[in-house]
């Protein structure tokens, strides 16, 4: 138990003082690279998260998208629906902005998107506007 007699564990003695510390360590903005000023603290929050996050996904190259070809995540360049490298599936984007692997979108939920063999176009329905084609008729 702690009795008001007590000092706490982690108190200094009384004996060190700031320049001791100012010594050994260097002067407060010099310690953990953090700056003194509280305004100068506020700017680095964002730069620290910046370095943090990364994509999990490798950024698209545009001259890919002209050729037809996509990027893995392993690093192999492929042309078909499956990596040759590792066997993983082409990745997808939602109209949300999500990258997905699957069906359906991570986030939002909505299907797959699948281009039309009448129009070329790419739908999001499962059925053509234009041709009256549906999905269904084209993954028979």
């Amino acid at each position: 138990m702690n009795r008001p007699d007590d000092k706490p564990v982690n108190a200094l003695p009384q004996d060190i003082r700031a320049e001791d510390i100012q010594a050994v360590y260097g002067p407060p903005s010099m310690l953990n690279g953090i700056p003194d000023d509280p305004a100068d603290r506020l700017g680095m929050m964002g730069i620290v998260l910046n370095d943090c996050v990364q994509s999990p996904y490798p950024a698209a190259d545009p001259r890919l998208d002209d050729m037809g070809a996509w990027k893995c995540m392993c690093g192999n360049i492929n042309s078909g629906n499956v990596c040759t490298e590792c066997g993983s599936s082409k990745s997808w984007r939602c109209l949300c902005g999500a990258d997905n692997f699957g069906g359906f979108c991570t986030e939002c939920g909505s299907p797959r998107p699948w281009k039309c063999p009448k129009c070329g176009e790419t739908r999001f329905a499962s059925l053509c506007p234009q041709c009256g084609i549906s999905i269904r008729e084209v993954t028979k």
